[in-house]
């Protein structure tokens, strides 16, 4: 496919926007609990300190995981002949990436 071609389960500015504020309200929610992690202890003293950081290192996790995959999502399907990490699924032999990545591993986890 190439940049011209827009398929129909290809996700749409909407739906972009909505992953970047995902991604936006994870690093938000990252910032305003390390940025008050001290008043929060004052205030709600039923949290512990290591409930907060379990929280930020949970937060910390799925944004690894988010960029991980963002970054095989957004791959050249030309990376298995140029070199470099792509995915791809077997028997087939075939690369993939974008919203076909998106239901192979859908299709994957719902077994």
């Amino acid at each position: 496919m190439n940049d011209e071609t827009k398929r129909d389960d290809e996700p749409n500015a909407e739906q972009r926007n909505s992953a970047s504020n995902s991604t936006g309200l994870l690093a938000g929610i990252k910032s305003e609990l390390s940025e008050h992690i001290d008043w929060i202890e004052c205030n709600y003293p039923e949290l512990q300190t290591i409930q907060i950081k379990a929280a930020l290192s949970v937060i910390c996790e799925l944004e690894k995981d988010s960029r991980r995959y963002r970054f095989l999502r957004e791959r050249d399907l030309d990376a298995i002949t140029d070199g470099g990490i792509f995915a791809g699924k077997t028997p087939e032999n075939v690369v993939l990436n974008g919203s076909d990545l998106d239901q192979e591993i859908d299709a994957s986890l719902s077994c």
